[in-house]
């Protein structure tokens, strides 16, 4: 069955606070790291709300039994960001079950509309990779879930006790990407894929837990405020990018890559002591060949992690469906969609299932010459593969340049807007609503500035990432001197001479390529010059330092004659004549 009823919005701040709780509990990040992901506005708002649950002697810790009617609790069995679950027994038939519950008296508007969804997305989905809801509903004191109890425990604790097998993962893992190509089908999202929310039982079955942040297929799994939804670490780039319209099933299937790389390879794909530096990593980094780590992944299996961690959505698999595929490929030994393999590796496996044959064709003159025909083919395309590479990037960075410009144009407004408003705030006691407008005005500016920083960086990181594929450098330098030509324009806005002196000498030292920008930030003016009588003679003079034109000199300006210094003469006792 697939869920019929509507996404309806949540209460974000409460949404994100509930987040905030369960990575505390986790132990994923400190609470600074995990407020400084968020906007200025929102930190001061978040605080407030976690000094109120303070005050209310909330805590991970608590203890408190509930009792739902008609189920006796037996023992605690976890406690998440907003829920609790208890091994708990039937009184009809005296049968085990998890029971989920959520304290009415405790909880947020958010965290019962979300608890209230989970319960009725998993009422409705019925698969042997989804863990299995008996009953759900609500009481006086609490609402429930009554699941089926698994006898097992999470992958995340399984990778902590021992290395598992390559072959074990991906019969846990191909079975997660069928379990989540059913629930996309069903138009949901999962939004928390890792290894915390895959339960494998006891008799070797992996089960999808958590649907705590479920969203609709068809909107975004970004909230208003433009945070993302999950856990830092498994969230795909353009979650942290903010890009509402491009969140969508792909982010779950990166999320799974990164599932997939983290049991392979013992760690995961992109860290880091920071939030800020952890995000970085995800946008401008790649991650290490899985191969480095364990020479034991195969490697068209490192071909299939690779593109289910493609940072552009587009080259990514096309759904979880076809991760799945891959995964059984890769488990079967047939060829994987990642890449097409070639001749050369349809020959190998050919010769892999006929021993003999392959020993005395191996050692022959044909198949050593059609293996190099084949190579040089394959190294042809992959040189066509870069030229299209680099030609895309080239395209994002001047993409991501027009949209710098633009940016960078409107900027001046707001700061002007913002000094006039300063100067009238501290000239006489402002109104709150007046209070409003200059705070509400400054946190604009100060994010518009960061934004502008950051795709800087990004265009200068894209530019680069494309030359190593082979684009030419005068193109790449066109568009660095036009970026260096607007921060200059913006620094001389801001009258920070030392920044537009060095960004004037960056347009220099691109020579030809930057020498359309050169004359904006070193302009020549003629100078017309009237003498009388007109028979008069005049000398031109530049003013030097005398340490710049002779040594053991005074660090001095003195002027000389343009024509150069008389001989005989020493610097700095030039005769001057008008």
């Amino acid at each position: 069955m697939c869920p019929e009823s509507e996404d309806a919005p949540l209460d974000e701040v409460e949404a994100l606070l509930a987040r905030i709780l369960q990575e505390l509990e986790e132990g994923a990040a400190s609470l600074e790291d995990l407020l400084a992901s968020h906007p200025p506005e929102l930190q001061e708002i978040l605080r407030r709300r976690l000094a109120h649950l303070g005050g209310l002697s909330i805590s991970s810790t608590a203890t408190s039994r509930v009792l739902v009617p008609g189920y006796e609790i037996v023992r605690k069995l976890g406690q998440g960001g907003m829920a609790q679950v208890w091994l708990a027994c039937r009184q009809a038939d005296g049968s085990e079950c998890a029971l989920k519950t959520l304290r009415r008296d405790l909880a947020t508007p958010a965290m019962l509309k979300r608890f209230r969804r989970e319960s009725e997305v998993l009422s409705s989905l019925r698969h042997p990779g989804i863990v299995r809801v008996e009953e759900a509903g609500e009481c006086d004191d609490c609402l429930f879930i009554a699941m089926e109890h698994l006898h097992g425990e999470p992958l995340s604790d399984l990778l902590k006790k021992e290395e598992l097998r390559v072959s074990r993962i991906l019969e846990w893992l191909q079975g997660i990407a069928e379990a989540l190509s059913f629930v996309h089908g069903c138009g949901v999202l999962h939004r928390d894929i890792k290894p915390s929310n895959i339960f494998v039982t006891d008799a070797g079955r992996a089960v999808l837990i958590d649907f705590g942040l479920t969203g609709g297929v068809e909107k975004t799994s970004l909230s208003m405020t433009g945070q993302f939804v999950g856990s830092p670490h498994y969230a795909a780039p353009e979650q942290v990018r903010g890009q509402r319209g491009e969140v969508g099933p792909l982010a779950d299937v990166y999320a799974l890559g990164v599932t997939l790389y983290e049991c392979l390879a013992g760690r995961l794909p992109f860290e880091s002591s920071t939030i800020q530096g952890l995000f970085r990593r995800i946008l401008l980094d790649e991650p290490t060949p899985l191969g480095r780590h364990n020479p034991r992944v195969p490697s068209d299996l490192g071909l299939v992690v690779a593109r289910a961690l493609e940072k552009n959505p587009d080259d990514r698999y096309p759904n979880a469906a076809a991760l799945a595929e891959d995964l059984s490929a890769v488990l079967a030994g047939r060829p994987v969609m990642a890449r097409p393999p070639g001749l050369p590796r349809r020959w190998l496996r050919y010769l892999k299932r006929r021993p003999a044959l392959g020993a005395a064709l191996t050692v022959s003159l044909v198949a050593l010459t059609i293996f190099l025909v084949v190579g040089e083919m394959r190294t042809r395309r992959e040189e066509e593969n870069r030229e299209r590479r680099a030609a895309a990037l080239m395209e994002r960075a001047r993409e991501m340049l027009e949209g710098f410009e633009k940016d960078a144009r409107e900027l001046p407004k707001r700061i002007r807007e913002y000094e006039r408003l300063r100067t009238s705030f501290f000239a006489s006691p402002p109104q709150d609503r007046q209070r409003r407008e200059f705070e509400q005005l400054e946190r604009q500016v100060e994010t518009a500035a960061a934004r502008l920083e950051l795709v800087s960086l990004e265009v200068l990181e894209t530019l680069r990432s494309a030359e190593e594929l082979g684009l030419s450098r005068r193109q790449s330098d066109n568009l660095r001197a036009r970026l260096y030509l607007q921060r200059w324009r913006m620094a001389e806005g801001r009258g920070d001479d030392r920044l537009m002196n060095s960004l004037k000498n960056r347009i220099l030292d691109l020579g030809e390529a930057g020498g359309e920008f050169a004359a904006r930030v070193q302009p020549r003016a003629d100078i017309t010059l009237t003498v009388i009588p007109p028979t008069a003679r005049v000398d031109a003079f530049v003013l030097r330092r005398c340490n710049e034109v002779g040594d053991n000199l005074d660090p001095r300006f003195v002027a000389l004659p343009l024509s150069g210094p008389e001989e005989g003469r020493q610097p700095g006792t030039f005769a001057l004549r008008v």
